[in-house]
């Protein structure tokens, strides 16, 4: 289940791609470059703590890890709201909108299947500690 998350989070980070090449992205905006600096804080912090699993003497920095994922899923969400809230007001294209609504909520569920990731990992160290 741990490697299918993980794997679900390259998936989410590919649709993104995918799409900002599909619909002719030409420069990212200041928005999406804080939304991936989240992600890849996360995906960082994953990989410490999948390492520290090789070893539950680990148990409080990988808990410690799980929480620090969290607190990043929470900001993706703040930076997430704030973003489409900017969006509908600023954006008359509802073309260009659609775009970049989609773009943004991709990226975001890469940043929550991160948290389910880490969940999944607080919970072996909770069983196994």
């Amino acid at each position: 289940m741990l490697v299918n998350k993980m794997d679900e989070i390259l998936d989410h980070i590919e649709g993104t791609a995918i799409r900002i090449h599909m619909y002719k992205v030409k420069k990212p905006n200041d928005e999406i470059i804080k939304q991936a600096e989240i992600l890849f804080q996360a995906i960082q912090k994953i990989k410490s703590v999948v390492h520290g699993l090789r070893n539950m003497k680990n148990s409080q920095m990988i808990l410690d890890g799980c929480v620090e994922i969290h607190t990043l899923e929470n900001a993706g969400d703040v930076i997430l709201r704030a973003i489409i809230t900017d969006l509908f007001i600023k954006e008359k294209d509802a073309i260009e909108l659609l775009k970049w609504k989609e773009i943004f909520e991709r990226l975001e569920e890469a940043i929550d299947v991160c948290e389910t990731v880490s969940n999944i990992m607080g919970t072996i160290v909770l069983k196994h500690a």
